[in-house]
Formats: structure tokens, sequence, C-alpha cells
């Protein structure tokens, strides 16, 4: 495989330790779930896209980029998910702050938040791409 500039690995980690930072902070009590959106956890989901923009920004190209960004955006979404589960069965906190009458659905409900953020990744980072090119052409 072609080496990536800069490493694909080191952004989706930096994303999910950002994550891991953001949920760690809502099972202390520090902030509130995920989806309350507080000023801290628009700050955190911020930085997360500008990891997903940076991630296609940087690829070279379009449909490289919308894989990097689908690829950072499914790392952090994940760790997201895992501190939902970690949050609900072991410390009882609502990280995402999402109900649900059992675990079935709250796996469901956590599928469905996964795919569509990683599919967000994507079009974030291909559009952060379509403006890198464009901006490099002179067209912007």
């Amino acid at each position: 495989m072609g080496k990536t500039s800069p490493d694909l690995t080191a952004l989706a980690a930096f994303a999910g330790v950002l994550s891991l930072a953001e949920a760690g902070l809502v099972i202390s009590g520090v902030f509130p779930p995920v989806l309350s959106y507080s000023p801290g956890n628009i700050l955190f989901s911020l930085a997360r896209i500008a990891v997903i923009a940076y991630a296609g920004w940087t690829a070279g190209g379009l449909k490289k980029a919308a894989l990097n960004g689908a690829l950072v955006s499914f790392v952090a979404n994940f760790v997201i998910c895992l501190a939902t589960v970690a949050g609900k069965f072991y410390f009882m906190v609502p990280v995402l702050g999402i109900s649900t009458p059992n675990s079935a659905s709250l796996l469901l409900v956590l599928a469905i938040v996964l795919a569509a953020n990683v599919l967000l990744g994507a079009v974030i980072a291909a559009g952060a791409a379509l403006l890198a090119g464009k901006i490099k052409n002179g067209k912007v």
C-alpha cells in the first residue's frame, strides 16, 4: 500500500482519542451526555469534524478522501458507541443520551448512528477534498 500523508492511522487514532476523552468527561460527570450539545460537547464535535475534513483535504483524490473520512469517522464514532454501552451497563451513565427500552434496541440505534456518521464523515472529507482541489487550481 502507498504511503499516505499525513498518516491516516494517526488521524484515526487522534479522532478516537478525542471521542474517548469526551466519553470520559461524560462518564465522570464533567460534561452532560453527548447529544445534549453543551458547549463542551460542541467543541469536541467540531474537533472531530476538523480531523475528518483534514483527512479529506490531504487525501489527493475524491474517492480516497471519502474513504479516509469514512474510516476516521468510523473510529471516532465507534469509540463513542462503545462508551455508550459501557456507560449504560457498567457506570449507569447515559453517555450518548439516548434512552432505549432494552439492550437490543440500544444496539440497533447505535448501529444506525454509526452508519449515519460514517456516511457523513465520507461526505465531509469529500467536500474538503473538492475545496482543496479548487483552491489548488485557483478557482476559489
